[in-house]
């Protein structure tokens, strides 16, 4: 039998849910089973010095414009996956007694089953797992042998917990869903299954499609997608790369709006300097693996972070250069700050590189860039790659690692049907 697949969490994280409800199948297509591995996310958090608010929940600490878009993602990711979800009122509930009753439970199937139970306690039936009393009553039916007051209070399940935790951190870990994978090494991130899948010896595993993409004679109409972006992200070129042939299997249209990301960011009220430094350390490994995924070349550029803004006013003008651009910068590592190596870069993909260049100090590609970044503040954009199909506002989603989501929605725009996975409030 492979390795099995390692599956930290907290039940007091949302996409962890969602990742329960999933992790088995992906474990069996690998020929295994699912190691549990509760860790305590509000320790997590201090450990990676990750932001949060004054109940511990990540959220507290995100701008409005992110709160949005995470709860609209998480509405949509549970219509995918056919995962019931109802937000528990009393969300962040602490877990830590609930987490201590996990760990006191031998990790094979009788902790799944009681991770699935109290899974289902605090995001469908709105359960408040910090009440002793309530949390056993919900483990009698699935470890009827278990003392939950006992193993709260034993000095060894205390340990265990922490020690779990801590190791989780000094992978570089900071937040769950985390995946633990061969060689001591993680992914973080729902998204990452699939990742996890191929790491695990199933080379056939595949991005969710929930929508199939419209035969061209069942094509009713031509939607556009809008593509948010920046130079200065690595996950913008990725989705660069990927989107042409996701777009291509609808013959939806693809149209770049280059962003000043960090003009964007101040508007709504947040830094790239506030996430912590582990899951900025994270972040180029990510976009590693996603690159090898996509079959695309991807390198840290010299001098980076670097900036944007010459780049960024010539795309203004000519925005349908992303691609090409993006590419030189995080595949051949091209200085675009020079206005010679810019102009070449856009000469040798058919543009007039030494015009743009020169226009790109024009009152007009300021004004471009700034109106562009407005629009996304306007439309609710909290970062980069952002999506949207025809401008709808429901249709907003981040993230490259949501094009599998981008591509449903396109395949449904494209067939004439209602969004399937339109977002609601939580």
């Amino acid at each position: 039998m492979a390795a099995k697949l390692v599956f930290y969490f907290d039940l007091a994280c949302p996409y962890a849910y969602m990742v329960s409800h999933r992790v088995e199948a992906a474990a069996a297509r690998c020929g295994t089973t699912v190691s549990y591995q509760p860790v305590v996310l509000g320790g997590l958090y201090k450990l990676s010095a990750a932001p949060q608010g004054k109940d511990g929940s990540a959220s507290d600490a995100m701008s409005a414009a992110k709160v949005r878009v995470v709860r609209a993602d998480l509405v949509r990711s549970a219509k995918r996956y056919a995962v019931p979800l109802v937000w528990n009122k009393r969300h962040p509930i602490r877990t830590l007694s609930a987490l201590r009753a996990l760990t006191a439970l031998p990790d094979g199937p009788e902790r799944g089953e009681a991770v699935h139970a109290l899974y289902a306690a605090y995001w469908v039936k709105g359960a408040n797992l910090a009440d002793v009393d309530e949390l056993a009553g919900l483990l009698a039916g699935v470890a009827p042998g278990l003392d939950v007051s006992a193993a709260i209070a034993d000095p060894q399940v205390k340990a265990e917990l922490t020690a779990t935790t801590e190791s989780l951190a000094a992978l570089g870990a900071f937040g769950v869903p985390c995946f633990g994978l061969p060689g001591g090494s993680f992914l973080w991130g729902g998204d990452m299954l699939p990742h996890v899948e191929r790491a695990l010896g199933n080379t056939e595993a595949r991005l969710t499609r929930c929508v199939p993409a419209p035969p061209q004679s069942a094509r009713v109409r031509i939607p556009t997608l809008q593509v948010y972006v920046d130079v200065l992200s690595p996950f913008a070129y990725l989705a660069a790369q990927a989107v042409g042939a996701i777009a291509a299997e609808t013959g939806a249209q693809v149209t770049f709006i280059p962003i000043f990301l960090s003009g964007l960011l101040k508007a709504i009220g947040t830094s790239m300097a506030a996430r912590p430094p582990a899951k900025q350390a994270y972040a180029l490994r990510a976009a590693e693996t996603w690159a090898e995924w996509w079959g695309v070349e991807l390198a840290l550029p010299p001098g980076f972070p670097f900036s944007p803004l010459l780049a960024l006013r010539a795309l203004a003008l000519e925005p349908s250069a992303f691609p090409d651009v993006s590419r030189a910068v995080w595949a051949d590592g091209v200085d675009v700050t020079m206005t010679s190596e810019l102009a070449r870069v856009l000469d040798s993909a058919g543009f007039a590189g030494a015009q743009l260049v020169a226009e790109a100090a024009s009152v007009e590609a300021k004004g471009a860039l700034r109106a562009n970044t407005d629009a996304a503040v306007a439309a609710g954009v909290c970062g980069v790659p952002s999506f949207t199909i025809d401008h709808v506002p429901s249709t907003l989603t981040w993230g490259q690692d949501r094009l599998d989501v981008v591509a449903d929605m396109l395949a449904a725009a494209s067939a004439g049907i209602d969004d399937p996975f339109v977002t609601s409030p939580l």
